[in-house]
């Protein structure tokens, strides 16, 4: 059986969208992305990293800056640094 790896992701962006270039010209670019739930009486935070490639690096870069409301698709990865 195969997974499913996707996620829908509604935030608001906490600064500007980084692009930067991999040695072999790829554009990149990573947006933090903020969301918010309620639990009980609390609101939780939780913060997420958004990295885009090629012309939606490109595209991003231009028009996203921080507070903008953003609607991410796309599939979840875990790194360890």
């Amino acid at each position: 059986m195969r997974g499913v790896n996707k996620v829908i992701l509604i935030g608001n962006a906490t600064r500007d969208a980084e692009l930067r270039h991999t040695q072999t010209g790829k554009a990149v670019s990573s947006i933090r992305l903020a969301t918010n739930r309620q639990v009980k009486s609390e609101e939780e935070t939780q913060f997420h990293t958004v990295v885009c490639w090629d012309r939606l690096a490109e595209t991003t870069a231009e028009y996203v800056k921080k507070g903008d409301p953003l609607y991410v698709e796309g599939r979840l990865q875990y790194r360890s640094f």
